[in-house]
């Protein structure tokens, strides 16, 4: 039988309201600690649900991937850039973005702003005047709310057929 570490163990409340039910919760006699956010499997949840902190994190961590990218490949070639990028950089905001996918205009900017950086070191075209849309356009990029959208659909349809393990009834009508 398995038990729970209480050490590993946190209380998160998620809740808009703001009078908070504060009973404590404890686990073989330890009290938990409470905790604005935590993060599980990969994705930072926090008490309101708006994933603000996800987003800046996986900013950080896209924006140092592509910095790792600049400094150890002094390469001119376009193509292996742009690989590079969406090997390296484009899996860290995309992950697990069916779950936490933005609806605040400033987390997109924010993803988005990774992807438009990212193309301009792919294109090596650092001029800031010009176009980032064209170099997108030019590398054949899909925007990021576009992918997240698709990915929305494709999880819709995986459930709709029972390919994943998600009762389809209790969550489509």
């Amino acid at each position: 039988m398995m038990e729970f570490n209480p050490s590993k163990c946190q209380v998160l409340r998620v809740t808009l309201k703001k009078k908070l039910v504060t009973a404590p919760y404890a686990i073989h006699g330890e009290t938990l600690d409470v905790v604005n956010s935590a993060k599980l499997l990969g994705v930072t949840i926090d008490s309101k649900l708006n994933f603000s902190e996800h987003v800046s994190a996986v900013s950080k961590k896209a924006y140092g991937t592509r910095a790792f990218l600049y400094r150890n490949f002094s390469t001119e070639n376009c193509k292996f850039k742009a690989a590079a990028c969406t090997t390296y950089v484009r899996p860290v905001v995309e992950y697990a973005s069916t779950v936490w996918d933005p609806h605040m205009r400033k987390n997109i900017n924010k993803l988005e702003q990774v992807h438009r950086t990212s193309a301009r070191y792919a294109t090596n075209n650092h001029d800031y005047s010009s176009s980032v849309t064209q170099m997108l356009h030019d590398l054949q990029w899909t925007a990021l709310a576009e992918r997240r959208k698709q990915s929305r659909l494709t999880m819709l349809y995986t459930i709709s057929k029972h390919l994943v393990d998600i009762d389809a009834s209790s969550h489509l009508i």
